[in-house]
């Protein structure tokens, strides 16, 4: 049997934010259930750079925390950067 899939989609949490990944995505981890977190990623932090070596000048998004995967996106800065980036969200979930 297969284990279920929950994607957890943030278009403003940070990748352990403690309510969704430490909460409730360590819950259903505990669970049995896989988690992943898809979040934007830290600022000036390249998405698409493996997040072991991260960028120079900010923090680093962990690749799991408790239990959960974190995938992180670049998304525009700013409330309007979150609204026009949630169709994109919803793809790369898909």
């Amino acid at each position: 049997m297969t284990v279920p899939l929950v994607c957890m989609l943030s278009a403003a949490h940070p990748p352990a934010d403690v309510r969704v990944v430490g909460k409730e995505g360590a819950a259903l981890a505990q669970a049995g259930w896989r988690v992943m977190h898809l979040c934007p990623a830290p600022a000036r932090q390249d998405a698409s750079a493996p997040l072991e070596e991260g960028a120079a000048g900010g923090k680093l998004a962990p690749v799991s925390h408790a239990g959960v995967d974190i995938h992180t996106y670049r998304r525009a800065p700013g409330w309007r950067g979150r609204v026009l980036g949630i169709p994109a969200l919803a793809r790369r979930a898909a």
